[in-house]
């Protein structure tokens, strides 16, 4: 598995990509993935196996806009902020430097397309193809739609 970010990018991600071949070097049995139930069910079947969990299509940010937007029943725009505005306002959140870091470098190797892929491997684990951004945003609308749990609106920011 080639390593997607260099020491230089996110230390987050090469400190897992390192301790992964840590772990490959070992005799230790191993299974890249986070745990599904069909790993969990039959882990033997999985050993030494590395897995790539995708979606069923690679998305744009225009395309993801679209699948939110049938999902939700109301128009979403995509909009691109140059990275050093958009790194300017992920440090003024609460998030940690270590979290906000990690997001930086996920973002900017996405807009340098070094996450543009798709796989079958949902399928092969699980039997059934993965959901595509507007399934699951339309099975978890509440959490997309403004509303609280209790059913009241939130208030949303205004639009320019």
């Amino acid at each position: 598995m080639p390593c997607r970010t260099g020491a230089e990018e996110s230390r987050q991600q090469h400190l897992h990509w390192l301790a992964e071949h840590v772990i490959d070097w070992s005799a230790v049995p191993r299974v890249h993935i986070r745990p599904t139930v069909a790993v969990l069910l039959a882990p033997h079947d999985h050993v030494g196996s590395v897995y790539e969990l995708t979606g069923p299509a690679t998305l744009d940010l225009d395309g993801l806009a679209e699948q939110y937007a049938r999902a939700l029943g109301r128009p979403i725009t995509a909009e691109r902020l140059p990275y050093d505005q958009w790194a300017d306002r992920l440090a003024g959140s609460p998030l940690t430097p270590h979290v906000q870091q990690h997001i930086a470098t996920m973002t900017r190797l996405h807009r340098e397309d070094r996450y543009n892929r798709s796989t079958t491997d949902v399928e092969r684990i699980t039997g059934r193809p993965p959901r595509t951004a507007e399934q699951y945003v339309r099975e978890r609308r509440d959490l997309f739609d403004g509303r609280r749990d209790d059913g009241a609106l939130l208030t949303r920011p205004p639009t320019s």
